[in-house]
């Protein structure tokens, strides 16, 4: 990773968010989302490339 330091920073700073807690379901609903459409999109993939 070329940018190590506003990796760093950009991890450390979702990890505040999560622990101060300023999200609401809707949000957790929205990410769970964004996750399984590019896991879906991962498998789809892979099963056409085989």
């Amino acid at each position: 990773d070329p940018n190590v330091m506003k990796t760093f920073k950009s991890f450390s700073a979702g990890v505040d968010w999560l622990l101060e807690g300023s999200y609401s379901d809707q949000d957790i609903t929205e990410a769970k989302l964004g996750v399984f459409s590019q896991v879906g999109e991962l498998i789809f993939v892979l099963i056409i490339i085989t």
